[in-house]
Formats: structure tokens, C-alpha cells, sequence
């Protein structure tokens, strides 16, 4: 057993300081968190679909060649560099003006469902955390549909000027894709 002296024993008035000194931390920390504005990210997202009068599986060959956007290249794109293949492949895609890349990650392939799904890796576009994509091909009776499905989160001030934006990238990529289709 060991001895404890008077000297190693707090005085009542060291354990009240210390008592004071915890509530004092206490009462801070309680009115900094009080004081904090949690700000959720909101989620937005669209869809646009064009009608094809091509067979599906014809536009599945294209459209299921990740890596390649030739078909792109008009639309402001100034470089394509794929990396990989297959599940987990990145496309890193430098559009005009901008010297970073987007890095857009190849998440899901689903052949019978004629589907695809990637993100963008990081910032990618200003303002659109977490992006999530997912093209799909839907065979019909006097062709296919093409769909582009977009997810993405954003500050909430920011959710009417980025929506619009996101509606305009879905409408524009699904017509860029089916635009080659004509020039053949």
C-alpha cells in the first residue's frame, strides 16, 4: 500500500479551482457548438432521355467504350487520357480553359442491362460534391432510348443555380452522344 501525504493531496481549495477551471472549458465549448451552423449538404439531381431509331445493342457498343469521348470533343473537351480498364478505370478528362484534370471513375458495368456508372474523383466540377452517373441504354419497339441519369450534392444557396446547371449537362451530354449516330 502506498502512503499518500498531505503534500500529494489536492487542498480543497486546488480541487475547487480545478472544478471551476472544467466547468469554465465546459461552458465554452457548449456555446462554440451551440453557435455552429451545421450546413447540410443538399442533394440534387436530373434525368434526360433521347429516343433512338437505332437497336440498342448498336448504341450499347458505343456507348459502353468508357474511355473513348471522341464523340465529345466538340463540346469543350480538350483532352481525354484514359488510365486502366475495366471496373475502377479513370477517365481524366481537361476541359477547355481549365488546367485541372476531372478525374471520372468507371464505378459499375452492367452488359444485359446495357448500364453504366461513374464519379468524378475529388472537386471535378465547382461546386458538385460526391457527382454520381449512370448512362443506360433501354431497347424499345422501334429502337432504344438512351438516358443519363446525374446525382450530386450541393450548398444549399448554391441548389437553383447548380440544378440548372445539371439539367443542362444531362440534356447535353445525352444529345452530344446521340448526335454522332446521325453523322454516320
Amino acid at each position: 500500500m502506498t502512503n499518500v501525504t498531505n503534500e500529494d493531496r489536492l487542498s480543497a481549495n486546488d480541487t475547487y479551482k480545478l472544478y471551476l477551471y472544467h466547468c469554465i472549458i465546459f461552458a465554452i465549448i457548449r456555446h462554440l457548438v451551440s453557435n455552429v451552423e451545421l450546413k447540410m449538404p443538399t442533394s440534387i439531381s436530373s434525368e434526360h432521355a433521347i429516343a433512338l431509331p437505332l437497336a440498342a445493342d448498336c448504341v450499347w457498343r458505343k456507348m459502353r467504350q468508357y474511355g473513348d469521348l471522341s464523340w465529345a470533343m466538340d463540346a469543350g473537351i480538350e483532352e481525354v487520357e484514359p488510365v486502366g480498364s475495366g471496373i475502377g478505370m479513370v477517365r481524366k478528362v481537361r476541359m477547355t480553359g481549365m488546367s485541372e484534370w476531372i478525374h471520372e471513375r468507371l464505378v459499375a458495368m452492367d452488359e444485359d442491362a446495357m448500364s453504366f456508372s461513374y464519379v468524378i474523383d475529388g472537386d471535378g466540377w465547382p461546386g458538385l460534391k460526391d457527382y454520381v452517373a449512370t448512362a443506360k441504354v433501354v431497347p424499345g419497339d422501334e429502337g432504344c432510348r438512351l438516358r443519363w441519369l446525374v446525382h450530386a450534392k450541393v450548398e444549399e444557396e448554391e441548389v437553383d443555380e447548380l440544378q440548372a446547371g445539371l439539367d443542362a449537362m444531362a440534356e447535353g451530354i445525352v444529345t452530344l452522344f446521340a448526335d454522332q449516330f446521325e453523322a454516320e
